[in-house]
């Protein structure tokens, strides 16, 4: 048994004298034997004294056991020694091995979502923004730049898809600039280009007003809460409020705000340069973080239950619980897939993503 951890020992690395070997009476005369090896280390314990040499010519360590009796090297106890060491680290390796696989399982286990690839449209969705749902037509309307996000080209347009993926008309609206975030309400479809806010007859694909923003850089997402229309200035710091046909700053000074979205008076926001998730008391306009951590925050989306999804610019999607706890559940930047401004339809249990540079819309189930 000696000799089988002996040699276990010297497959680590150990070197061992025979027990026959004698050593002179100080660690420094040790420098005598062949190869030449220097003191290293010396530990005291139970095991009375021990010199550990280590030999530049070789590989290894030498481990000498000394008492008061006598300097020969005890074998057994040095055995006992690396015995001790190699199992502490095989239960070391092996506590480790069983933390990261607790990790992995726990992890698996706590996504509280997870999504479904349902379908995807043709390519013909350019530089596609933002997707949004009208229930009452129970169609898709996806915004396309279709050029520079900032560039007055007149190239950019409104397509219509259906709820399984096809798109019936491509250029539902056209003629506008840069199209970026939509607001449904009351028939009315609210669509932000630029400088400028357009309203658009849903029945008709007619624009029937135009709102110039004046200071506006770059419109970006829209939110509706009923009469009220809220319009994120991503460039500009600000948040305006289209209301009783009028535009005026409503927030300022902020960071990169983006994403915009409301819920029974509450309105929650995304800033970019923060990467936060804040929600805002809209009585005070205070604001208050909620989430960080969400590199490019853009679309954000109730699923129920005070959960959200949120998107990230670069092609992540984050779901969001009760307790504003981010986890992520969709990454596609591998494939280098944005997710832009992205849309959930409830009644169908169904998260819209529009994949920006690659002119397609992407559907999935969220499994919950």
């Amino acid at each position: 048994m000696i000799h089988t951890v002996g040699r276990q020992a010297a497959h680590y690395g150990f070197r061992f004298l025979n027990s026959s070997n004698k050593l002179n009476t100080t660690a420094q005369k040790a420098t005598h034997i062949s190869p030449p090896i220097k003191p290293a280390a010396t530990l005291t314990g139970a095991l009375s004294k021990l010199i550990i040499f280590a030999s530049p010519q070789e590989r290894g360590l030498y481990f000498m056991s000394f008492n008061q009796k006598n300097m020969c090297m005890k074998r057994y106890q040095i055995t006992i020694i690396v015995l001790a060491i190699f199992v502490s680290a095989c239960n070391k390796g092996k506590q480790e091995t069983e933390e990261t696989a607790e990790t992995s399982v726990t992890e698996e286990k706590a996504a509280p979502v997870t999504l479904k690839l349902k379908w995807e449209t043709d390519t013909l969705l350019t530089t596609c923004e933002s997707v949004l749902h009208d229930e009452d037509q129970d169609v898709l309307y996806v915004s396309n730049i279709n050029g520079a996000p900032d560039a007055k080209d007149k190239n950019g347009f409104i397509s219509k898809v259906s709820m399984e993926g096809q798109v019936t008309e491509q250029f539902w609206v056209k003629g506008i600039d840069a199209p970026k975030g939509m607001g449904l309400h009351d028939g009315k479809l609210y669509v932000s280009d630029i400088d400028r806010v357009h309203e658009i007859d849903t029945k008709t694909g007619k624009i029937t007003k135009s709102y110039t923003v004046t200071g506006a850089k770059f419109l970006n997402d829209i939110a509706v809460d009923k009469e009220k229309v809220y319009i994120s200035d991503s460039r500009g710091g600000t948040v305006y409020l289209l209301e009783n046909g009028k535009v005026s700053p409503w927030m300022e000074n902020l960071h990169n705000p983006n994403g915009l979205f409301t819920e029974n008076g509450n309105l929650v926001m995304a800033l970019w340069d923060d990467k936060t998730l804040n929600t805002v008391d809209v009585s005070l306009k205070e604001v208050t973080k909620r989430t960080d951590g969400i590199e490019n925050p853009d679309g954000i989306e109730a699923i129920g239950d005070n959960n959200y999804l949120v998107s990230s610019w670069n092609g992540i999607i984050h779901h969001i619980d009760a307790d504003w706890k981010a986890t992520v559940v969709l990454d596609t930047r591998g494939d280098t897939v944005s997710s832009a401004d992205i849309e959930y339809v409830k009644s169908k249990n169904l998260l819209l993503v529009p994949t920006f540079l690659k002119n397609k819309v992407v559907a999935y189930e969220v499994v919950k």
